[in-house]
């Protein structure tokens, strides 16, 4: 069983644990391979059942079809890499894009602005409406006050 030499007494029992851990560790070995297995084939097997659940779910929809068409090719085409002509046409229409991005930026601007304008112009409106208003409540008050104080006068 294990090595009992006196001389080392540190290493008793030593090649029992290791045969032990040896065990172990290739039992643990098996077990996650056929977890990976197991792991792979049920994956394998919801891929394989894709394009019935999309059918079935599409059938008599086809906004939903086409959405989800249109998905699975972006997400396609966003994974395989871009050519060479692909990146030669972007570095072509940078120059484009960055002017129309800054054109776009401008006009944010200037639309900003003119709110900006519409909101304090229609901010002094209700203002002048909201004094306007309160004026004649005032009045109004007074009014009643008065006709109340005569009336209890006479």
């Amino acid at each position: 069983m294990g090595n009992d030499n006196p001389d080392y007494p540190w290493q008793a029992g030593y090649s029992d644990h290791t045969r032990g851990d040896e065990r172990t560790l290739s039992d643990r070995a098996a077990d996650l391979g056929t977890a990976a297995s197991e792991g792979v084939s049920k994956a394998a097997d919801q891929v394989s059942k894709v394009p019935d659940v999309v059918r079935t779910k599409t059938r008599g929809n086809p906004l939903a079809a086409g959405v989800i068409a249109m998905g699975s090719g972006l997400l396609v085409g966003s994974l395989l890499p871009g050519t060479r002509a692909e990146r030669r046409l972007v570095e072509q229409a940078e120059p484009a894009l960055a002017q129309a991005r800054a054109e776009v930026k401008e006009t944010g601007r200037e639309i900003a602005d003119d709110l900006k304008d519409s909101a304090r112009t229609a901010a002094e409106d209700i203002k002048e409406t909201a004094q306007e208003a309160g004026e004649r409540v005032r009045e109004q008050t007074r009014d009643s006050a008065q006709s109340a104080t005569q009336g209890a006068e006479d």
